[in-house]
């Protein structure tokens, strides 16, 4: 059976009338977020209940299949006619029935005609029988008898890979909100370190003109580098913000809880796929690929049973009983099994309708199902290809220019170095340390966005290929 997470938020939800979900662990790594993000996301929920319906309905397409037991009892009193005779009599029966997939009907029961006191004809009679029905030709074996079944467990099966798909999708929002408030978490720390960093600039630049060993000018250019980080620094908690109540809203979170994102905010470390082999795989286990493959089955399973309905009826029926009779009861069943008197029979049913313009336009009408769900799952299967391609292409970009990315902010560090050096012996001007600084924290920041983008970047491809929610392992609802 499919995993279900615990319904203790929506019970919660009912006896307070909240809309909001018990508020997260102040500090989440991804998967955490994923976890509770599934949870409480109020539209899986119902998409859940959906998935439970169908697959409840695929077992319950069964109950006309199961064997049934039956008992019943009649008593019945004749009144004298013109032979001046009474008849009082009880019937009862038992036995049990059943209807398979294929057609076939089966009963057997055991019956007994008892002759009450004071009646006329004092034999009793009973009797054991087995029938057998099967049809041949129209209604016969699964294509013309089990259409319910193959419907229900390929709804159920459809419904699975819709939420499966849903799933997913969810994922990726969850994975892209936490990664954007990582992201704006190491943001406002390199913000931080210039502002500190500009202020510690001032300071000493304040002191030096002071001492006279600097022009009383040359304060506006550090005291401008001061004012530019404070608002660089105000932006950041802006979107640290956010970035904050964009994931509290898929935690279903109040917007004042606090969430922090633990997990360091690097590449990931899985190789990436081969091209051709992810686009095999998005073919193979996509569910919006899979969904339509299962619909195709189940309009070619309606298009047989349409084509059964096409033929005539015609079935075969035998019978088989064991009867026995005798003034006394017990003595009557005796008989059945020691000294039967059986019965067989053993026969034909045929029909077939004159007019059949009904019966060929609904076969009709089912190949043209068939020939629909064809053309949806190859305009899938095409959305899936380029869905594959365009998510392995910006990945890929994206790991590349990870490694650019990072060698120019060891590059903008060197170049800061080599600045601060060559002022500090006189060979350079403040306002150039101040841009080698500006450049540095511009690189830092790319840098990170880079590595924000190859997370949700792995994220997509994952989704695109179908298999997001089995590599988060414990995800899955």
């Amino acid at each position: 059976m499919p995993r279900r997470f615990p319904l203790s938020a929506l019970v919660v939800l009912t006896l307070t009338g909240s809309v909001w979900a018990a508020p997260p662990p102040p500090e989440l790594s991804a998967a955490d977020a994923v976890r509770l993000g599934l949870e409480h996301n109020l539209d899986l929920r119902s998409k859940r209940f959906d998935r439970d319906r169908s697959a409840a309905l695929a077992l319950a397409a069964w109950q006309p299949y199961s064997p049934v037991l039956f008992a019943s009892s009649t008593g019945s009193r004749t009144p004298p006619g013109t032979v001046g005779i009474e008849e009082r009599r009880f019937d009862s029966a038992v036995g049990a029935a059943w209807r398979s997939p294929y057609g076939t009907q089966l009963s057997g029961q055991a019956e007994l005609d008892q002759a009450l006191p004071g009646s006329g004809d004092p034999v009793n009679n009973a009797s054991v029988s087995l029938v057998v029905a099967q049809p041949l030709l129209k209604d016969a074996w699964a294509a013309g008898a089990s259409l319910p079944l193959i419907e229900a467990r390929f709804n159920a099966s459809i419904q699975a890979e819709i939420f499966k798909d849903q799933v997913n999708a969810a994922i990726v929002a969850l994975e892209t909100a936490y990664w954007d408030l990582a992201l704006a978490q190491s943001d406002v720390e390199v913000k931080i370190r210039s502002r500190q960093r500009a202020q510690s600039q001032y300071e000493d630049t304040k002191e030096n003109i002071r001492r006279g060993i600097i022009a009383e000018s040359e304060i506006y250019v550090v005291e401008e580098n001061v004012v530019i980080f404070d608002q660089d620094l105000l932006r950041a908690h802006e979107d640290l913000a956010n970035a904050r109540r964009r994931l509290g809203e898929l935690l279903v979170a109040r917007p004042e809880d606090p969430i922090k994102a633990t997990d360091a905010l690097v590449v990931p470390k899985d190789r990436l796929p081969q091209r051709d082999a992810a686009v095999q795989q998005a073919l193979a286990t996509h569910p919006k690929v899979v969904e339509r493959r299962f619909r195709l089955d189940l309009a070619t399973a309606r298009r047989a049973y349409w084509a059964n309905q096409v033929l005539p009826s015609l079935g075969v029926n035998a019978a088989v009983a064991l009867r026995g009779f005798d003034t006394a009861l017990g003595s009557a069943w005796s008989e059945v099994f020691a000294r039967p008197q059986p019965e067989g029979r053993l026969g034909l049913t045929f029909s077939m309708p004159l007019d059949r313009a009904a019966v060929n336009a609904s076969y009709e009408r089912a190949q043209i199902d068939v020939d629909q769900a064809q053309a949806e799952l190859l305009r899938v299967e095409q959305a899936a290809r380029f869905e594959v391609e365009t998510a392995w292409n910006d990945l890929d970009t994206t790991l590349r220019s990870h490694v650019l990315a990072t060698r120019q902010v060891e590059l903008a560090e060197l170049k800061l170095k080599a600045q601060v050096e060559k002022y500090q012996s006189g060979l350079s001007t403040l306002a150039d340390v101040v841009r080698f600084q500006r450049d540095l924290d511009s690189a830092l920041s790319a840098a990170q966005r880079v590595v924000r983008s190859a997370r949700v970047g792995q994220a997509r491809l994952l989704s695109a290929m179908g298999t997001l929610a089995d590599a988060r392992q414990g995800t899955k609802p």
